[in-house]
């Protein structure tokens, strides 16, 4: 065993120096009993943990003195162990065969101050501080907790006692507030233009096609009378299966009268002229020399005959817009313009309310695309209307029903707000700015009572006397408690806060 020994003003630095570079595996290490190393207790520890650390195996010699150096040191050692023993040494030595010397002995001196420093610090807590912090632990947050956690819903159950009534009640645009004992409330008037088309499909069957056309020859058989007959003149057939048929003059004509020969035959005047039917359809179609008397013209003075077969009449039953396809569409598409404008009426103005037959729709402009009677298998409208609605606020119709009721609410109780139904109908339009309203109220009776005084009156009772406490509180059919967390039922208690208590008024078997 190898012996180093050091002077009394040797530093840490040096000592551990000395070892690491030591050949010697064993080796005793002297130190004076005065050396400055061991003033600081933990040092002897770095020294024997470093050589460690090192491969070395060391023993440390102090020579005796009166009191025992070494026994001090080591008296000072175990005192201070839990700040500047073991664990400062054990936080240095590691890895400390691979650290400058000088690293490690600037860490042991800043970790020694630091721990001596939050020793000191701990030894000096006032015992007043001790105390708040045991008094703030085990009694003022358990009291936090049990105030602002626990939370309880208490029903109190009455009696389903349904009431209702109904009144007239007047909106005019001529007031801008309610009048709840005359039974006035404002009315309002708002108004939405919508264009839309649609199509429909054409029901209506007709006959429809062309008329017979032809030329006939007018014959006047008058020695004195010209004849001037006028367009549309009806020449009507006088014999045969066409008998009856019309056909009138497509322009006028002149016939002149008859002359007679030299040898005195009569010559009759005569004039061609273009006749169209009457009718449609092949029937007129009559053949030549078929007679037709002209107008109301006495067939001894005028007749007429045609030389060649009249044609071109023809009919046939085609599909076309009738009055009805048209009064349909006009009233279907008006009925879906005027409710789209409700629905935007509704959008935009929120809780006003707009009553039953409060609405009107005026056309403002209807075209169809087809006539009545034209043939199509499909037509259209392209239809803008007005849709004017006379409004009034819900709650304007609610207050005033509210006020209605009242005489009708027995002592001790009150109408339930949360149950309240309101029902409203236009009876008449009275004038442009006036309507009479039908207004109905339904809700049910409570109890009147001070829902504020009873969470105040229930935080910290127990379970049992605060049922107690709220079945005898007057009409009053039964009660309700739960309490969440459900754990906090362990201490039989409603909450202290109330606060955290909400009471509620609940129609028994609702």
């Amino acid at each position: 065993m190898k012996q180093i020994e050091f002077e009394t003003d040797v530093s840490l630095e040096q000592i551990l120096q000395n070892i690491k570079e030591e050949a010697e595996d064993q080796l005793l290490i002297k130190l004076p009993s005065d050396a400055v190393v061991l003033k600081k207790p933990y040092n002897k520890k770095i020294i024997e943990q470093a050589s460690v650390q090192f491969g070395k195996s060391i023993t440390i010699s102090i020579p005796d003195t009166t009191p025992s150096a070494a026994d001090e040191l080591e008296e000072k050692t175990t005192q201070e162990d839990f700040v500047e023993g073991k664990d400062v040494a054990e936080q240095v030595i590691k890895n400390i065969s691979h650290q400058p010397i000088s690293t490690i002995v600037k860490k042991v001196g800043f970790l020694a101050k630091a721990k001596k420093i939050a020793a000191k610090r701990f030894l000096k807590v006032p015992l007043f501080v001790w105390s708040a912090a045991i008094v703030l632990t085990f009694i003022i947050f358990p009291a936090i907790l049990l105030w602002f956690i626990p939370s309880a819903t208490v029903n109190i159950l009455v009696e389903n006692k349904p009431i209702e009534t109904d009144a007239v009640i007047i909106a005019s645009a001529q007031v801008s507030e309610i009048d709840a004992e005359g039974n006035v409330i404002p009315l309002k008037t708002e108004s939405i233009t919508k264009t839309g088309l649609e199509n429909a499909k054409a029901t209506g069957k007709k006959t429809v096609g062309d008329p017979a056309k032809g030329r006939v020859r007018i014959v006047n058989f008058s020695l004195s009378l010209n004849a001037n007959v006028k367009k549309g003149t009806k020449l009507t057939v006088v014999e045969g299966s066409a008998a009856g048929l019309q056909f009138a003059l497509d322009s006028d004509v002149f016939i002149p009268v008859a002359t007679k020969s030299a040898d005195l035959k009569i010559i009759v005047g005569e004039k061609g002229a273009n006749v169209t039917a009457v009718k449609i359809g092949e029937k007129g179609n009559v053949t030549a020399g078929t007679k037709l008397k002209v107008g109301d013209y006495n067939r001894e003075f005028l007749e007429s005959v045609n030389d060649v077969d009249f044609s071109g009449g023809n009919s046939h039953e085609a599909i076309v817009v009738s009055e009805d396809d048209q009064k349909k569409l006009l009233e279907s598409l008006t009925e879906k313009l005027k409710n789209e404008s409700e629905e935007e009426l509704k959008a935009k103005l929120g809780d006003i309310n707009i009553p039953e037959g409060g609405v009107e729709t005026e056309v403002i402009k209807q075209t169809f695309d087809k006539a009545v009677g034209e043939e199509t298998k499909e037509f259209s409208l392209s239809l803008e209307v007005k849709t004017t609605a006379k409004i009034f606020e819900a709650n304007d119709i609610k207050e005033v029903m509210k006020k209605v009721l009242e005489p009708s609410i027995p002592e001790g109780f009150v109408i339930s707000e949360e149950d309240i139904e309101i029902e409203s109908e236009v009876l008449e339009k009275q004038s442009p700015d006036s309507l009479k309203i039908l207004g109905k109220i339904k809700s049910v009776l409570k109890p009147k009572l001070d829902l504020e005084k009873v969470k105040h009156d229930l935080a910290r009772r127990r379970f049992g006397t605060g049922k107690f406490y709220l079945e005898n509180l007057g009409n009053v059919s039964g009660s309700e408690i739960s309490v969440r967390p459900g754990f906090f039922k362990i201490f039989g208690i409603l909450p202290p806060n109330p606060a955290r208590i909400e009471v509620k008024t609940v129609v028994k078997g609702q």
